[in-house]
């Protein structure tokens, strides 16, 4: 657990040294970089946890990964579906619920 932690902030550290040298049209996409960074590494550790892989065998590094992005695969395939669900909804205004004058 703590490789990770350290992962994370190195991560954290060498974004914060390159925000210092670079210019200000840069940094947008530097913090999206993290933000993406960040997700990534959180979201792997939960699927690590909740599937109790051993990662000291091959064959558990590759469980792990196929495990992983299945989830990620549904991850967005779920959040399609969300917003596709979003969109077909009627946003309109429900004239009999306004009150007028």
């Amino acid at each position: 657990m703590w490789g990770w932690i350290i992962l994370i902030g190195a991560i954290l550290v060498f974004l914060l040294l390159a925000f210092k040298f670079k210019e200000i049209r840069h940094k947008f996409t530097l913090v999206i970089i993290a933000i993406v960074l960040i997700f990534f590494a959180f979201s792997f550790i939960q699927v690590y946890k909740s599937n109790n892989a051993n990662l000291a065998t091959f064959d558990g590094v590759i469980t792990l990964g196929k495990l992983y992005f299945a989830w990620l695969g549904n991850l967005f395939g779920n959040v399609g579906k969300l917003s596709a669900y979003a969109i077909h909804q009627d946003w309109g205004l429900n004239v009999t619920n306004s009150t007028g004058p």
